[in-house]
């Protein structure tokens, strides 16, 4: 097993589900916080010109959906079979699209107005249908008396 780095902001955001799994397997890593100066000197030289970037033995990993597969298959915590595999991407795929509203919300430079609008729809229908989906995605497996996929955490309860 070769040595990681996670380059990120200082901030939870896409980073935190990496370094969740990565506690969760026990891997020793190194938490790089890039300030925003750091970042412009950087930027360039980073595939993808975006963070979350993962160092595994000076490959770089661009992506934080492609570097929690990578972890996930590495340490064991992406399904035992296809069918658990495909259910995480599915959850998955399910966070990104409500964190990608969140995202919107809380990091866009638009004006308030339209922030007030975005606000509204997130917590009147999206937010709650989300969380419905979620809780009957989750009583699918063991009636909701465990993990999302199989009997042990995989990478989506990282999210």
């Amino acid at each position: 097993m070769g040595k990681f780095k996670l380059l990120y902001f200082a901030s939870k955001g896409r980073g935190q589900p990496i370094r969740l799994l990565l506690h969760i397997a026990g891997v020793d890593f190194d938490d790089v916080n890039v300030t925003l100066k750091e970042w412009k000197d950087i930027k360039a030289n980073m595939p993808h010109r975006k963070l979350p970037v993962l160092e595994v033995d000076g490959n770089l990993i661009p992506q934080s959906g492609a570097i929690l597969r990578y972890l996930g298959r590495e340490f064991g915590y992406y399904g035992s079979n296809n069918a658990e595999k495909t259910r995480i991407d599915v959850i998955s795929g399910a966070v990104d699209d409500i964190i990608f509203l969140m995202e919107r919300l809380f990091y866009n430079e638009t004006v308030e107005a339209a922030k007030e609008n975005l606000k509204k729809e997130m917590v009147s229908w999206r937010l709650e249908e989300f969380l419905g989906i979620m809780e009957e995605t989750l009583k699918e497996n063991h009636n909701g008396d465990k993990c999302f996929v199989g009997d042990q955490a995989s990478l989506q309860s990282c999210h």
